[in-house]
């Protein structure tokens, strides 16, 4: 990303983070807030179109283009916030470019984390790195635990105030699973309304189900459900746990096919997502041999 958009974002982020939950706004009207003291003006520019510049167009700091950057990075730092740019009045409208259309700041709905060996909901993360002083004046508050200052992969990232058990996800055993959501979405060259999706759901007791979605229907077209035992789903729990615990992540990239989301939900009520390409990786292969065994899936 170039470093003035950069530069936007932040700038951006900063004026969002001040403003009252369900303010609507959008990302061009808060770029126009944020830099119309500054003098910056949208004019047309030869062989860029319209870009936002302070002296005329001689010189300018983003193109109007840019802005489809800057509401993807805004996205994600606010979500890290706990704020989120809610858009869904534009939902199955035939609308304008994303930057353009008002959305509503609304607050990210936190989950409630449980202690997955003594099910307490006093918890609270455990932060790494050297703290500072304010940190300090948090933690004592319990807001959050202070891990030290050494940082690597694998550490606990929860504590529990109540038995003082700290873990991860990696750290967790196969039992503690509770729920594995398996997505797979076709892409490619077809339409939105041709576009299909399968999701897949498997837990503990054995209970397996599919549902099927075609185009923009929210409602599945096609569902069905099939029990196993529930010692073929601690197989594939304890595989699935393996892969979580190795860190391992798919590099395949072959962008032509199907891509998937594996979806897999604790006792703690926290979920761990992977998400990729069906290219034959490891979580891939995990699924569909197992889900291959219940279902017809489709080539």
């Amino acid at each position: 990303m170039k470093r003035n958009i950069e530069e936007v974002v932040w700038n951006i982020v900063d004026f969002l983070l001040v403003q009252s939950f369900g303010t609507e706004i959008s990302i061009r009207e808060a770029y126009d807030t944020v830099y119309a003291e500054e003098g910056y003006q949208w004019v047309q520019f030869d062989g860029k179109g319209w870009v936002s510049s302070k002296d005329g167009g001689k010189t300018y700091l983003i193109e109007d283009m840019d802005l489809f950057d800057v509401l993807a990075a805004v996205k994600k730092e606010l979500k890290q916030e706990g704020r989120i740019l809610d858009f869904s009045q534009w939902e199955d409208q035939c609308v304008g470019v994303p930057y353009n259309l008002e959305f509503v700041l609304r607050e990210k709905k936190k989950r409630t984390v449980y202690c997955p060996k003594c099910g307490s909901d006093k918890v609270a993360p455990i932060v790494y790195g050297l703290p500072t002083y304010a940190t300090m004046q948090r933690a004592e508050q319990g807001e959050f635990f202070l891990g030290g200052c050494m940082v690597c992969d694998g550490q606990s990232d929860y504590k529990c105030k109540t038995c003082e058990y700290d873990w991860s996800h990696e750290q967790l055993p196969s039992t503690a699973i509770k729920k594995v959501r398996y997505t797979i979405r076709t892409q490619g060259l077809e339409t939105i309304e041709n576009s299909r999706k399968w999701v897949y759901e498997v837990f503990p007791d054995g209970k397996c189900k599919c549902y099927t979605y075609h185009g923009r229907e929210k409602n599945a077209d096609f569902i069905e459900e099939e029990v196993v035992s529930e010692n073929k789903i601690k197989t594939l729990y304890r595989e699935l746990q393996k892969l979580i615990k190795m860190q391992y992540e798919s590099v395949e990239r072959i962008c032509d096919g199907c891509n998937y989301t594996l979806q897999i939900t604790y006792k703690d009520n926290r979920r761990k997502i992977v998400s990729g390409d069906v290219a034959g990786g490891e979580y891939e292969q995990v699924m569909e041999f197992f889900l291959g065994k219940i279902f017809e899936l489709e080539d």
